[in-house]
């Protein structure tokens, strides 16, 4: 009877469109970005005081980050970016003429404060599709899952949160969510920086070759499941504050769950009849 009840639960918990809470929230998706970056600067509805400069407009990127300076590709680490930059996974290479609207963005509410949201879901890689042999890629990229390359996505977003209210003015946090990244290529940055000596990278510059593909699920540096919660007050970023969201069900998943229990329910009060 135990057996058979983990049978029915397993076949509730993996049965096709059981789906689980995870860091990405889903808002801030009124737009869609149709090229690898905003041309022009993009309302974020407050102002925001980043180390002293005041800020009301970005630019958001395909590849990863948004920057305060102009709509640009953004490459290189933190400590030598070219850019004032929030980079939750700056990674050229990324590839948004397929699978729909990949990169959203807009204005939406996280914590009942007004907030600004870039949502980088499902972005597959360059050469993925394109007649590339696995081969080849394999040379490029670093993947979770090297049997399944051709369905490896990355999921992440970027939340600026006003904090304004009641505090300094332009205060606020930017936020990191990372649901799973199952992608990576050479060179990836992920961090901040204001263009001078003040930056923070995760894991540093990481070109050492036993670090390529560090944040890939399950690698040593992976970024899945985990929040990164930067404070910015009078302008300084604080060191983030790391959570790790667990793996908790969501409701039609729990719905499944329920049907499953009433299934073995049902088999047991029917052995108890034959019995």
């Amino acid at each position: 009877m135990q057996f058979r009840n983990v049978i029915v639960l397993s076949a509730a918990l993996l049965a096709p469109g059981a789906s689980f809470a995870a860091p990405v929230v889903s808002e801030f998706d009124s737009n869609d970005l149709t090229s690898s970056y905003s041309l022009d600067p993009i309302d974020i509805g407050f102002s925001i005081n980043f180390f002293g400069r005041e800020y009301s407009q970005l630019y958001v990127t395909a590849e990863g980050a948004v920057t305060f300076d102009a709509g640009t590709v953004v490459e290189g680490s933190m400590a030598h970016s070219a850019f004032r930059v929030l980079a939750p996974f700056s990674a050229s290479n990324v590839d948004i003429r397929f699978g729909g609207s990949q990169v959203t963005y807009g204005g939406g509410t996280y914590d009942g404060q007004a907030a600004f949201g870039v949502n980088w879901v499902d972005t597959d890689y360059f050469g993925n599709g394109l007649g590339y042999s696995d081969t080849a890629l394999k040379m490029t990229y670093r993947f979770a899952n090297p049997d399944d390359i051709h369905a490896a996505r990355n999921s992440y977003q970027l939340i600026i949160v006003d904090r304004s209210e009641g505090n300094s003015f332009g205060d606020f946090d930017f936020i990191f969510n990372y649901d799973s990244i199952q992608w990576q290529n050479y060179g990836v940055h992920v961090g901040w920086s204001n263009k001078s000596a003040d930056f923070f990278e995760i894991g540093g510059d990481l070109r050492d070759i036993d670090l390529y593909g560090a944040f890939l699920d399950g690698g040593p540096l992976a970024l899945a499941g985990l929040t990164y919660t930067f404070q910015v007050r009078n302008g300084i970023v604080s060191s983030p504050i790391i959570t790790n969201t667990p793996t908790i069900p969501e409701p039609e998943t729990w719905a499944m769950l329920l049907a499953g229990l009433g299934v073995v329910g049902a088999s047991a009060k029917r052995r108890r009849r034959q019995g």
